[in-house]
């Protein structure tokens, strides 16, 4: 044996070297590098353990047993295993599940810039502002009405309508409706309420209807989806932009969720613009006639 060789094997400190060299080795025999050493590693932290305790107790109404929370930590490293593995042999790739899921995750991370940002009093008056007819209230009235049955009252309903409505002038200009007309399992008068919410009790043409009449007066008959009615608006407010302060709170909701679509488009246009997208035209299926092949007939 050379005496160099004799004399680097007679160093303890060149022990742990050729030692070092040779696990390296075999490691890379193994098929493994620095970058697999942190892919191998599952850490599961304290964070994760409270998590996981957490939504086991939101679901069973009680904190986990020690053994049931160690299944718990074994189905996450399972499925940490399974996760990496599946990637790792390319089952993410054409897969329209994934795709979607992750793309979603993306917007969700877009939307999370998007809210970073805190709108003060001045933004959401510009946006009210901006938005009037997202904000405005709708007229309100205060009316009372007489239901004519036309299932009831068959071919007369009409007639009888006209007829129930001179009364109505004559003997209830007040607008009492008190003892006239069909039974109806809704109420007969109702006071300060919004058109909006009039259309969805009786359908929009009725309300529409009703807003447009002049207060103090039996008028009619309009058709709503139980029959006929005869119509007495008490009062009538005009639609109007209400003041940030009465709704500030939808006003930033609002001016969240637009913002949100902003910052989601301009990060997309922005990413869209490192790309190269080609949009090839499919063939036609076999046999279909294209428009050359398209035969007239004799």
């Amino acid at each position: 044996m050379p005496s160099w060789l004799k004399r680097i094997l007679g160093e303890p400190l060149h022990h742990f070297l050729l030692l070092g060299v040779g696990i390296f080795a075999l490691y890379s025999w193994l098929g493994g590098d620095d970058g697999a050493v942190g892919e191998k590693r599952i850490v599961v932290s304290a964070a994760d353990v409270s998590q996981l305790a957490e939504l086991w107790a939101k679901r069973w109404g009680r904190p986990p047993t020690p053994e049931e929370l160690r299944g718990l930590v074994d189905g996450r490293v399972r499925e940490e295993v399974l996760y990496r593995e599946a990637l790792s042999l390319g089952l993410d790739r054409n897969d329209t599940i994934v795709r979607r899921r992750l793309a979603q995750k993306m917007e969700f991370l877009f939307q999370d810039l998007g809210d970073l940002e805190e709108p003060d009093a001045a933004v959401l008056e510009a946006y009210l502002a901006e938005h009037p007819d997202r904000f405005r209230e709708p007229a309100r009235l205060s009316l009372s009405h007489v239901y004519v049955s036309r299932d009831r009252r068959g071919e007369t309903a009409e007639a009888d309508a006209q007829r129930i409505l001179a009364e109505l002038r004559a003997a209830a200009p007040d607008g009492d409706p008190a003892g006239y007309g069909d039974p109806f399992p809704r109420a007969s008068r109702y006071d300060d309420l919004g058109v909006d919410r009039i259309a969805r009790l009786y359908g929009t043409p009725f309300a529409e209807g009703a807003a447009a009449l002049a207060p103090g007066a039996w008028q009619g008959p309009l058709e709503s989806g139980y029959g006929l009615h005869l119509v007495f608006v008490h009062a009538r407010s005009e639609p109007r932009l209400p003041k940030l302060a009465e709704v500030e709170q939808e006003v930033r909701s609002e001016w969240r969720a637009a913002r949100r679509r902003e910052v989601n488009e301009a990060i997309f246009t922005r990413l869209l613009a490192g790309y190269e997208v080609v949009v090839e035209t499919p063939e036609p299926p076999q046999g279909a006639a294209g428009p050359a092949d398209e035969q007239t007939p004799p």
